[in-house]
């Protein structure tokens, strides 16, 4: 008979142990560890542990509560063995508040800091509370992820509820991707105020506003693509909005791309000085936002040359939004303000020198008529069908020569093999709707113009796609580690070229639809090669065979 092993575990706030009376709090303690003596094995959790285990002020003879209930934790503590079977768990969102003794080795000597989760953890949690609400299947839970960022797991429980409240208020049976990219903007920016009445001329304002964002981010490098922009009021006071999507994980930030966000921050101000000659309020919390880059420029990033990498400023409640307090002299922080002025007044100079280049632009933008609140959801180019990219082959009179891409997310990955696909003669290019990166400016930029010339499909399912194009004769080189060297493959004729992800190559239901694999030989100590690196190779050995054999 198989045995099982129970765990109980028991659960309390750090909150339940503070008494009136002196001694009650430590009775608790004691009586709790009692219990967990007798039913090991279990655990034991405390939650807000430092409501009890704050550091004491050192002060001899004293009698407070909170002390003598800490004192007799700490004492319980020290009277575990190895293996009396009780694991004792605490939380705190204020680690650099509790006493010494509580973390030392032989007590909490093991600290397990849960950050704000990452794009794949975003992911996973959104899908985790998906089970508990009927979803669409089409939805593409990593562009909400990437939508998300920055998101707590709270967050993100919450982005899942008011998908579902949308959906219900909507008499639909599931939730859509709409609901679940409209619930980021609820949570974001509140609920929309839609009986919010604005003048025409407040419309004008927080439209050119809006579009002086997007101008800003769309015309500099290092800049996360602009998703939507709004001008319907939320509740949150603000009167408009504009969404940048990165497409990927990114947890370093360059000073270029930190300045690049700063003008961006100002490019609404700067819309409104180019189009109307004055400034409004609306502009209130990007001069809040970008007031702090700036400052922590100089005092927390060490990217000022005039204080090198000294640390100006210390920060304490890190995971209670960070209070951040200047640790320099009255002289510094003047110094410091000054500095802080030129940056912020050089990015905004540049916003607009950006703005005046490309007036016609913001005009045309702007201006958009019957936009029912948005003014533009922003894409680097369209995208065509996959029966366009045949009709371009067939009024050529060539065998089609098309790249399909399985699970390509970096941007530059992208761009670059657009750009060799349209030199290398390729036909088009199918990439699918999920875990894929879309056509975007990042994507634009690294094409170097091939964006405009290549045709690109998205497809819901590549594997069906690559059935029907069978049909049309295509046979499929699925670029993987193999015996069959590219040099030796034939890829006459019409043909498709399979191109796996950077980091786990082609999927297996994609790879058992290709006909044989192409490899790259190897002879160095690295044994991969960069997608795009791939693909160029690839590609210019169909242009030999076909040329030149």
């Amino acid at each position: 008979m198989p045995r099982f092993m129970v765990t109980i575990f028991f659960s309390m706030s750090g909150s339940e142990f503070v008494e009136m009376f002196v001694g009650m709090g430590a009775s608790k303690v004691r009586d709790l560890f009692k219990q967990a003596k007798e039913k090991a094995p279990c655990i034991v959790f405390i939650d807000e542990i430092d409501a009890i285990g704050k550091k004491r002020d050192g002060q001899m003879g004293g009698n407070d509560e909170r002390e003598q209930t800490l004192n007799q934790l700490l004492t319980e503590m020290d009277g575990f063995e190895g293996n009396t079977g009780v694991i004792i768990l605490a939380a705190t969102n204020r680690p650099e508040s509790l006493d010494p003794a509580l973390t030392r080795p032989g007590r909490f000597d093991r600290r397990v800091p849960v950050e704000l989760p990452d794009l794949k953890g975003r992911e996973a949690i959104l899908q985790v509370h998906a089970r508990k609400i009927k979803v669409a299947e089409d939805v593409d839970f990593e562009k909400v992820a990437r939508m998300a960022s920055g998101a707590s797991g709270a967050e993100l429980a919450n982005i899942v509820n008011e998908a579902a409240l949308r959906a219900v208020r909507d008499g639909r049976k599931f939730a859509t991707q709409a609901d679940l990219e409209e619930s980021i903007e609820v949570v974001i920016a509140g609920y929309q105020k839609k009986n919010a009445i604005l003048t025409d001329k407040e419309k004008w304002t927080v439209a050119y506003h809006e579009i002086g964002h997007a101008l800003v981010a769309a015309k500099q490098t290092n800049s996360a693509p602009v998703q939507k922009i709004t001008i319907i009021p939320r509740t949150s006071g603000a009167l408009g909005y504009t969404m940048q999507v990165e497409e990927g994980n990114h947890y370093l930030m360059t000073k270029e791309e930190i300045e690049n966000k700063i003008a961006t921050l100002t490019g609404g101000r700067a819309a409104e000085e180019v189009r109307f000659g004055v400034i409004s309020t609306g502009a209130s919390n990007d001069i809040e936002q970008a007031t702090k880059l700036a400052r922590a420029m100089i005092t927390r990033y060490g990217m000022s040359g005039d204080f090198d990498m000294v640390a100006l400023e210390t920060v304490t409640n890190q995971y209670l939004g960070g209070d951040a307090s200047l640790a320099c002299s009255a002289e510094t922080q003047t110094q410091i303000d000054r500095r802080v002025v030129e940056l912020v007044k050089t990015a905004h100079q540049k916003a607009i020198q950006i703005l005046m280049e490309n007036r016609e632009k913001l005009d045309e933008l702007s201006q958009t008529k019957n936009h029912q609140g948005v003014i533009a959801l922003v894409s680097a180019h369209d995208y065509v069908e996959v029966e366009d990219i045949l009709a371009a082959a067939r009024a050529k009179g060539e065998d089609p020569f098309i790249i399909l891409l399985d699970g390509i997310t970096d941007p530059h990955n992208l761009g670059a093999i657009l750009r060799t696909a349209e030199c290398a003669g390729a036909h088009g290019v199918i990439i699918p709707k999920r875990r894929s990166v879309g056509l975007n400016a990042t994507v634009g930029k690294t094409s170097a113009g091939a964006i405009e010339y290549m045709p690109v499909a998205k497809v819901t399912n590549l594997v069906k796609t690559m059935e029907q194009l069978k049909k049309e004769g295509l046979w499929f080189a699925c670029a993987d580690m193999g015996e069959n060297d590219h040099f030796d493959t034939n890829l006459k004729g019409p043909i498709g070229l399979v191109i796996g992800s950077e980091g786990e190559g082609v999927s297996r239901l994609v790879k058992e639809n290709c006909d044989f694999t192409a490899s790259i030989p190897m002879y160095g100590k690295i044994s991969s090669l960069n997608a795009s690196v791939v693909a160029a190779l690839l590609m210019y050995e169909v242009v030999r065979q076909r040329n030149y054999s």
